[in-house]
């Protein structure tokens, strides 16, 4: 399991979400990816790369390769060139020269940190253009400190000649009118790497909405990972979602809205001191959030809180130990737990929660008040016949 700190929040994201040329990855903790990797791998599908570069005693490896055009994923490990015991930091990755790609979200998935030794999964999720097939180009700007000048730029070419077979597929053509707003779902694709799901939008605000997509357990799925384009006098939009366990999804709920853009708009940070009286309620945040408790187990750690309103569920939470280094949840997805109330958990990497201790958590601010989340009040039920 990883104990890994946050090198860069959520803001960040957005940002690389935005980005259509150069994009730096958000570095995150999480086994996810070599869980799907080594999977693909048992299958044949994924390519076996052997590109190694020096740069100033580590050596960076590129392992691994696998395309099928929502989803790219790169394997890759950096070592200690040295017999060495310390600790290798994490290396800060960008796409460069990318022209084939349009719009697209990296992250720096971190898989094992052991002595000399650093292995992790660049992960591509492509909102906009999928070529059959390009050039990659990355370049590992740092590794800690130290600057690379240009020695870690690695070329790799991409197609989608091996895929991982389509787990669910289906039209579920679901049409509904709210007002000026026609939304009719398309096409629902389900693989082992993602869910895709093609909506079309017609209406005078169709090309300004964001969508949502709930579970059967009221867990959102998804805040808006959506690209669009002109459609036949109306717009097609691609939401994006993870990959889902088709055996424990009978339905998706679809929510649309219109997004809040706000100006002048101050985010401020706050920081409580963790105790062993429960529940803890959050002040400033809007929604009535509480933390339920905090639970420290061999491998991991787990957070549970609980909302008054769903919409309220998705929170920036940060664990900070005694020493000052903070850790991000292994997915940026809570798990709802009760069907009852909304209680929902966060997994972390095992965190040493002593004397000092504290949770980190972002409020938004417009005039002096806390924003309140986006609202989603258009919906469409989409069964998943098996």
């Amino acid at each position: 399991m990883r104990r890994e700190k946050l090198i860069l929040c959520a803001s960040a994201l957005v940002a690389v979400l935005l980005n259509s040329s150069v994009s730096t990855a958000l570095t995150v903790p999480s086994l996810d990816k070599e869980d799907v990797l080594a999977k693909l791998r048992q299958r044949g599908l994924v390519t076996s790369l052997n590109q190694s570069k020096d740069c100033q005693g580590y050596t960076v490896n590129l392992t691994s390769v696998y395309y099928d055009g929502p989803t790219l994923y790169v394997g890759y490990s950096v070592k200690v060139s040295a017999v060495s015991e310390k600790e290798v930091p994490i290396p800060e990755w960008e796409v460069v020269d990318s022209r084939e790609l349009t719009r697209y979200s990296f992250t720096n998935d971190i898989v094992n940190r052991a002595q000399g030794t650093l292995t992790g999964v660049l992960s591509l999720r492509l909102h906009g253009d999928r070529p059959k097939s390009f050039q990659l180009n990355l370049e590992a700007k740092k590794i800690g400190t130290i600057q690379s000048n240009g020695e870690l730029k690695f070329s790799i070419p991409v197609s989608r000649e091996k895929i991982a077979p389509t787990l669910y597929e289906g039209s579920p053509e679901i049409s509904k009118t709210f007002g000026d707003l026609t939304i009719t779902t398309r096409k629902l694709v389900m693989t082992p790497t993602v869910t895709d799901l093609s909506v079309q939008v017609k209406g005078p605000r169709a090309k300004s909405l964001v969508f949502r997509v709930e579970d059967s357990a009221e867990t959102y799925l998804d805040t808006g990972n959506s690209s669009s384009r002109p459609y036949m006098e109306s717009y097609l939009y691609h939401v994006s979602l993870p990959s889902l366990d088709l055996n424990q999804t009978p339905y998706l709920i679809l929510q649309a809205g219109y997004r809040q853009y706000v100006f002048g708009q101050d985010k401020k940070t706050y920081d409580l001191s963790l105790s062993t009286k429960y529940p803890i309620v959050l002040p400033h945040l809007p929604g009535e959030v509480q933390i339920q408790g905090i639970n420290a187990l061999p491998d991991k750690t787990i957070l549970t809180y609980s909302v008054r309103k769903p919409e309220n569920q998705m929170q920036e939470f940060l664990l900070e130990d005694g020493e000052g280094k903070q850790y991000a949840p292994l997915s940026n997805y809570p798990k709802r737990v009760d069907r009852k109330t909304y209680t929902y958990q966060l997994e972390y990497p095992k965190v040493a929660l002593t004397r000092g201790s504290k949770l980190r958590y972002t409020v938004i601010y417009k005039d002096g008040k806390p924003v309140e989340p986006t609202k989603f009040p258009y919906e469409i039920k989409i069964p998943i016949k098996k």
